[in-house]
């Protein structure tokens, strides 16, 4: 991870650029997130894997990470509303 006028970014082994410094936060790759990396930008959340692709569109006011609930569920809040999501992003109904 590096970090450039407070905006953070991953640059690999050979200090190649994976992404660019436009994030506020990058969170540790984790198992429970498969491999994935939770990551924050101008107030909202989502996530990127270690390619920088972002897997989760960051349009989420708070994320409970996978695995916490279910291995394969988070709780999101969007727009002021809490919901389940898949891994996808997709709104799971009870």
């Amino acid at each position: 991870m590096v970090s450039i006028n407070g905006k953070k970014g991953l640059i690999n082994r050979k200090g190649e650029i994976i992404t660019p410094t436009i994030f506020d936060e990058i969170d540790e790759f984790g198992m429970a997130r498969r491999g994935w990396a939770l990551v924050k930008s101008n107030g909202k959340y989502g996530f990127i894997d270690k390619q920088g692709k972002i897997q989760l569109a960051l349009n989420y006011e708070f994320i409970d990470e996978f695995g916490i609930v279910a291995h394969h569920l988070a709780v999101v809040k969007k727009e002021g509303k809490y919901a389940m999501i898949n891994r996808r992003g997709k709104e799971i109904q009870n």
